[in-house]
């Protein structure tokens, strides 16, 4: 790995690195494409130049390309709003679900007075 600033780096060809200290902040793919996968995240995922992903627990880089990657790490920039909705959304998850009520069919014998029984 070579380093070019404090926040980027150089990924050669066919290489991986473990990412574990970087845990909730942005890696940013300047050139190339890196396979990224990170232990608490279901799917492994390729970030290619120009695209970036926020990096999970126990993250692992891999250059996926002929050329080496250039990467960069960035602090994440969550806003308050983003902050307000991830912890409304986990409270929800914990309220009780409550059945849906929808209303019934109508009854076809109180509907026509109860003529045509």
């Amino acid at each position: 790995m070579h380093t070019t600033d404090a926040s980027s780096f150089e990924l050669a060809p066919r290489s991986a690195r473990r990412l574990d200290f970087a845990h909730d902040r942005e890696l940013v793919v300047l050139r190339g494409r890196v396979w990224l996968t990170c232990s608490d995240h279901g799917e492994d995922v390729f970030v290619s130049a120009g695209h970036s992903a926020r990096l999970g627990q126990g993250a692992v880089i891999e250059c996926d390309g002929a050329e080496a990657a250039r990467l960069r790490l960035v602090p994440s920039h969550e806003g308050w709003l983003s902050l307000a909705g991830r912890a409304l959304a986990a409270l929800a998850a914990c309220l009780p679900r409550w059945p849906v009520l929808r209303p019934a069919a109508p009854d076809a014998r109180a509907l026509d007075g109860g003529r045509n029984t």
